[in-house]
């Protein structure tokens, strides 16, 4: 289970992941889209191989943060969603 979900993880976020945001960067609210798909996803996948879903969204990041310039921007276009689900 876990070695089939890295082996996914790892290709899409290397070879699939990249242009496909690439492109959403365009709009910010298609990219923040895109990355919450990603993320609910593997969340999913994993839940449904009997692993954790916090792992799920864990590798997610990870998709995601392949390409720094791609980690920053999600990071910028994210935190203040995050800020307001903390207050």
């Amino acid at each position: 289970g876990f070695l089939a979900v890295s082996v996914l993880a790892a290709f899409v976020g290397w070879k699939v992941l990249p242009p496909v945001l690439n492109f959403l960067k365009r709009s910010q609210e298609l990219y923040l889209l895109c990355a919450i798909c990603v993320m609910m996803t593997m969340l999913k996948v994993t839940e449904y191989l009997g692993l954790s879903m916090e792992l799920g969204c864990f590798i997610a990041g990870l998709m995601i943060s392949t390409h720094p310039d791609q980690a920053d921007y999600t990071v910028h276009i994210v935190e203040p969603i995050r800020d307001m689900f903390a207050c």
